[in-house]
């Protein structure tokens, strides 16, 4: 796998595919009894992060009014080294609706979002969003180094193996007047 991805990597540059990089100007020398040439060099040297693996998350109550919970497990990684662990990130879920909505009507239902940087999670959740809120910045969380990671921009996915995160979403839907009550979630994660 690491060899595929090197060589996708090797064929995007030759390609010219990584726009951030920038354009090769190597001038390559001509024969003669001298020869000259010259190439550029380019580092990127900036964190970033990574997330994927993110479903949507649909409930069905069947007309009952049960507190209804599922969480997924998720893959966030990052390139930011200046932590003593492989690296570390925050998440907030800034932007997101605050509430469902019943299409559009007058209609609300609060629901609680909840975070942890271990996957199966059974316990130590943060909440991102609870009762109308956004919560705090939850950081200083660690995450797998991003270059030894599974890439989903060439197709990987993210296995069971490589999660190393979980969103969990509770709705307690008692009382609430039927319909299909809808909302998005925006997670911003960024480099500690």
């Amino acid at each position: 796998m690491k060899t595929i991805r090197t060589l996708a990597l090797a064929t995007a540059v030759s390609a010219g595919l990584l726009g951030s990089v920038g354009a090769m100007a190597a001038n390559q020398g001509s024969l003669g009894a001298t020869s000259n040439g010259d190439f550029d060099i380019t580092l990127v040297n900036s964190s970033g992060v990574r997330i994927w693996g993110l479903q949507d998350f649909t409930f069905d109550t069947d007309g009952t009014s049960s507190l209804q919970q599922s969480d997924i497990n998720v893959c966030i990684f990052t390139n930011d080294s200046t932590s003593t662990s492989d690296g570390q990130y925050d998440i907030i879920a800034t932007g997101s609706d605050l509430v469902l909505s019943n299409g559009g009507g007058s209609d609300t239902l609060n629901y609680t979002v909840e975070y942890s940087d271990s996957k199966d999670a059974a316990s130590g959740y943060q909440t991102l969003i609870s009762a109308g809120t956004i919560g705090a910045e939850v950081d200083e969380l660690n995450a797998g180094n991003l270059f030894t990671q599974p890439d989903p921009t060439l197709g990987d996915v993210c296995n069971a193996a490589d999660t190393n995160a979980n969103v969990r979403v509770t709705i307690d839907p008692t009382g609430a007047t039927s319909g299909t009550y809808t909302g998005t979630v925006y997670l911003a994660i960024s480099p500690n």
